[in-house]
């Protein structure tokens, strides 16, 4: 039975296909009276102009037509991801539709979860392309005047260290969701993304999810793995600032056992903070001074000595034994010779000796 509720959610399907058929229609109506104009952008914004009007056009002449969800967000970002991954012709330098635009006008992909490139890899990839060219377009959208980055970063870097003017790139119009949906699935697969990097990505896109199940999910990653990535972005940010600078220190399994460590309730800056800073310099150190399994016990190994440390004696004692007024004997205690008791031999006989002998012993074994 069809229900007044089906029949609306059919009535707006029908009406943003009828939408969608119609915005194609006036773009390649518009890109036809212009062919000579999509050849190249250069400085100027005309096949953009022409869409952007196109699209006024056909919305002017539609009401109510329904924005996108969180799903449609997610199943964007994935088909454009697919689509710039298709497999082109060996013969082919760019695909249909790319066009030829300035290096200068593009930013980085805001959304980007690499801190690092590795300036080798950028180089082999110039050699490559000033031998036998650029053999795939990037992938960008339009920010007001310039350009973003939405995949093939490495290219562009490529280019601006070959000093080219110009390079193909594909034109997707795409929210700020999709950007960094497609960003983290651009990136999450690869080996050489540290899982930091990979914690900064899901961090940006995890109100998306309504669960971590359906982010993992989606990811295809488990529900575990990504709690132990969103727990880089839980860490103080003395710690973020030099995971910044080194997005490898330490890995995903860390993050999460060290975030706990410091959320729990015992947990002090003022002791954890020096055996934290320590087990990551060992953890840079050229030597590999610290495994990443070590990491965690070796911090709390050392923040163990620090309460020790602090619980005992740390000035001098001096105090004087006396009967009836003469001194027989003194004690005495520091931080390098430890306990000493001395008393004189004629005021104290061999029982005293045993009875004081005891008493020490036992008070050090019910410690």
């Amino acid at each position: 039975m069809t229900t007044a509720k089906d029949k609306k959610k059919t009535g707006q399907e029908d009406l943003t296909n009828r939408v969608n058929a119609k915005l194609g229609k006036l773009v390649q109506q518009a890109m036809k009276k212009s062919d000579a104009q999509i050849a190249t952008i250069r400085d100027d914004n005309s096949v953009e102009e022409l869409i952007a009007e196109s699209n006024r056009k056909a919305q002017e002449s539609v009401q109510g037509i329904p924005g996108p969800d969180a799903t449609a967000v997610k199943t964007q970002a994935k088909e454009i991801h697919q689509e710039i991954h298709k497999e082109t012709p060996s013969d082919a330098t760019a695909r249909a539709g790319a066009y030829t635009i300035p290096v200068h006008l593009i930013d980085p992909n805001p959304y980007q979860p690499r801190k690092k490139f590795d300036s080798e890899n950028i180089n082999e990839l110039a050699k490559s392309i000033q031998t036998v060219g650029q053999m795939s377009p990037i992938v960008v959208r339009r920010a007001r005047d310039r350009y973003q980055l939405i995949a093939g970063e490495r290219r562009w870097r490529a280019m601006q260290s070959l000093e080219r003017e110009y390079i193909d790139a594909e034109l997707k119009d795409v929210t700020d969701e999709v950007m960094a949906l497609m960003a983290l699935i651009e990136n999450v697969q690869r080996e050489d993304l540290s899982d930091y990097e990979i914690g900064c990505s899901i961090y940006n896109i995890q109100h998306q999810f309504s669960t971590k199940t359906e982010l993992a999910e989606y990811l295809g990653k488990s529900r575990m793995d990504v709690y132990r990535y969103a727990a880089f972005l839980e860490l103080p940010d003395w710690i973020i600032s030099r995971l910044e600078d080194n997005p490898r220190l330490f890995n995903r399994k860390n993050a999460l056992a060290l975030k706990t460590k410091i959320t729990s309730e015992g947990y002090s800056e003022v002791i954890y903070r020096r055996p934290i800073i320590e087990a990551m310099n060992l953890l840079e150190a050229r030597e590999n001074t610290l495994a990443q399994v070590d990491f965690v016990p070796y911090i709390e190994k050392l923040v163990k000595k620090a309460l020790n440390r602090e619980q005992s004696i740390t000035e001098p004692v001096k105090k004087n034994f006396s009967v009836d007024g003469k001194n027989i004997g003194k004690l005495h205690y520091d931080d390098r010779k430890g306990l000493s008791i001395s008393i004189k031999p004629s005021a104290i006989t061999s029982a005293d000796v045993d009875a004081i002998h005891e008493f020490i012993a036992a008070r050090m074994s019910g410690k």
